[in-house]
C-alpha cells in the first residue's frame, strides 16, 4: 500500500515599504508596515494551483511550479 498526504499554508500580508533612492542599493530600503491582508468575503481571496504533469514526471525528480491562478 502506497499513500501520500501534503498541505501548504501560506500566509498573505500587505506591507509598505521607504525608498531613499538617493543611494543606487537595497540598503535604503526600509520597510514601514506590515498588516495581515484582509478581504472583503472568499470571492475576493486568491486562487493558488500547482502544475499537473499527468503523471509524466515524479515529484521528487522535478520542482512543481504553483502560484496564483486566474478566476477564469
Amino acid at each position: 500500500m502506497f499513500t501520500c498526504a501534503s498541505a501548504v499554508k501560506a500566509t498573505v500580508k500587505t506591507v509598505s515599504f521607504n525608498y531613499n533612492g538617493t543611494q543606487n542599493s537595497l540598503k535604503s530600503l526600509t520597510v514601514t508596515n506590515i498588516t495581515a491582508k484582509t478581504y472583503k468575503d472568499e470571492t475576493e481571496m486568491p486562487i493558488w494551483g500547482v502544475e499537473n504533469t499527468g503523471n509524466a514526471w515524479s515529484n521528487d525528480g522535478i520542482n512543481l511550479i504553483w502560484g496564483l491562478l486566474s478566476p477564469e
